[in-house]
């Protein structure tokens, strides 16, 4: 579904609609704007899905232990955590640029990544990295972890 496409704007309104409507429900308002959110991003493709639903559980994770353990395990965790996102941003970015370069130097060809790029992967990436500093800086809290 693309973002100039009717049907998402049709969408875009109906979500829009639902969302000014429970406005006293802020709870319910806010899993119904998940649940769209996971639905855009399902419409790309349900393996962009799955690799943002793994990112969003493995930092969730992470940052839970983070926040258990003791001072010098929790920036070897924090750091760690964003190692983590680095690879996988550079592993869905990179990985076939860098490979089908390096194959016209050497002459030798190198196997290509055979997924595309997920969608929104450095948006969500970078806000995730934002997240868990913030989380580890104290100036904010994960959500039911720690």
């Amino acid at each position: 579904m693309l973002y100039t496409d009717p049907i998402f704007i049709c969408f875009f309104a109906l979500v829009w609609l639902v969302t000014r409507a429970l406005r006293s429900v802020p709870s319910l308002r806010e899993w119904w704007l998940i649940a769209c959110s996971l639905f855009v991003i399902a419409s790309w493709g349900l393996v962009d899905l799955g690799i943002f639903l793994s990112v969003l559980s493995i930092n969730y994770a992470l940052t839970c232990a983070m926040i258990r353990s003791v001072s010098w395990h929790r920036k070897l965790i924090l750091w760690s955590i964003i190692a983590l996102d680095l690879i996988v941003l550079a592993v869905f970015k990179y990985f076939n640029f860098f490979g089908s370069n390096l194959s016209v130097l050497i002459g030798y060809t190198i196997p290509q990544f055979p997924l595309g790029i997920p969608l929104a992967i450095s948006f969500y990436t970078f806000h995730a990295i934002s997240y868990v500093v913030d989380v580890y800086r104290r100036q904010a809290t994960a959500m039911g972890g720690g």
